[in-house]
């Protein structure tokens, strides 16, 4: 009964986390140039011609208004701007910079349920302003994922969004769907409407970097 009462909470502390968390993973080939074998490697992986129905594979596409240049720069505010549309965050840490200051090695802290709480460290790698990519490498068995930013027009831009992940505990098959599609749009909804809030747009009106 514990045990079964402990994977609950880790399972809805994994969506809490997931639904704010700007995810990956997928088909990296697709993606600015990254190719396979830089992604790590999941266990139970599936043939490409089978990885749309992997549910553990998340991805959606979505437009925005802003520049791809704002969008990056909300994505790798780590410290600025994640804590304001991630509810489940409780703190961030970053440990290693980049030469320009952006937090290359993270380290975050969310809230679960029953109080419970759960600690993991990302690392990125970026390609400015096309987009961003991150591992896992503490915190979950296996979690790789992207945000690919294409401009379709003077301040609005295209969105890729994917993500695989393996937290290292058992998650039904039947219940795996349907988190992915909650995960997936509130992932999106967050992201979106903060940048899309009258304070962000007001602020990126003036010609303001967010």
């Amino acid at each position: 009964m514990k045990g079964a009462l402990l994977s609950l909470i880790l399972l809805s502390g994994l969506v809490c986390i997931l639904a704010y968390q700007f995810g990956f993973s997928f088909a990296p080939s697709k993606l600015f140039g990254w190719g396979q074998d830089q992604t790590p490697a999941l266990a139970g992986d599936k043939a490409s011609t089978e990885e749309e129905e992997d549910p553990t594979t998340f991805s959606s596409e979505f437009e925005i208004n802003a520049t791809p240049e704002q969008c990056f720069r909300v994505a790798v505010g780590f410290e600025d701007h994640h804590p304001h549309f991630a509810r489940s965050l409780q703190w961030v840490k970053v440990h290693k910079r980049t030469r320009d200051g952006t937090g290359q090695v993270v380290e975050f802290k969310a809230g679960l349920a029953l109080g419970y709480a759960m600690t993991y460290t990302l690392e990125y790698e970026f390609d400015y302003p096309k987009g961003l990519r991150w591992h896992a490498t503490k915190g979950f068995k296996a979690m790789v994922g992207s945000y690919v930013f294409t401009r379709i027009g003077k301040s609005r831009t295209h969105v890729v969004y994917q993500m695989r992940i393996d937290p290292g505990f058992h998650v039904p098959n039947f219940l795996k769907r349907p988190i992915a599609g909650f995960i997936v749009q509130s992932s999106i909804k967050e992201f979106k409407s903060y940048i899309e809030s009258p304070e962000m747009q007001a602020l990126l009106a003036g010609g303001k970097q967010p």
